[in-house]
């Protein structure tokens, strides 16, 4: 008597897989979740997505000398570079902000929270951070150097903005 090869029996999983070892579950989990619909985007992420686009535009539009007419400074890659990386370093807390070019070359953030409290942070084609901002009847400004993490001070402030 001829008899057929013994097959293991694997067990189904809740998602119908028909893996046998932990390396087969694991990978998958893995497979399933490279095949899944892509999550929503929070409005949030909608909006630093759109503030990138408008970084992008601003540098297109200001790469050169005297982009407005009025003897403007140009905005550097460099300048440009950094301005994506603050904004995409942004806490969650923060809102996107408005940004602006500047006539000596310069990057802006602005927050407006409402009359009187605003307040703004310059990427500088020098390589430094400076910000300053007015609360109510408060005033805070200065100048910190670029780095991995935004400063604590510009943190602190935009605290306070939001308190």
């Amino acid at each position: 008597m001829i008899m057929a090869p013994q097959t293991p029996v694997a067990d189904t999983t809740a998602s119908g897989s028909m893996a046998v070892s932990q390396e087969s579950l694991q990978a998958d989990r893995e497979i399933r979740q490279l095949y899944a619909p892509p999550q929503p985007l929070s409005a949030r992420e909608l909006s630093c997505i759109e503030a990138v686009r408008e970084l992008d535009e601003l540098y297109d539009e200001c790469r050169l000398p005297d982009w407005e007419g009025g003897g403007e400074d140009a905005i550097d890659i460099k300048t440009h570079v950094e301005a994506v990386r603050f904004l995409l370093k942004l806490p969650s807390w923060v809102e996107v902000p408005e940004v602006e070019p500047e006539p000596k070359g310069n990057i802006s953030f602005e927050w407006h929270v409402r009359r009187g409290w605003t307040f703004v942070v310059a990427i500088t084609k020098l390589g430094t951070l400076e910000y300053a901002g007015v609360f109510g009847n408060g005033l805070a400004y200065g100048s910190e150097a670029l780095a991995d993490s935004i400063p604590k001070s510009v943190l602190d402030n935009l605290k306070r903005l939001y308190a």
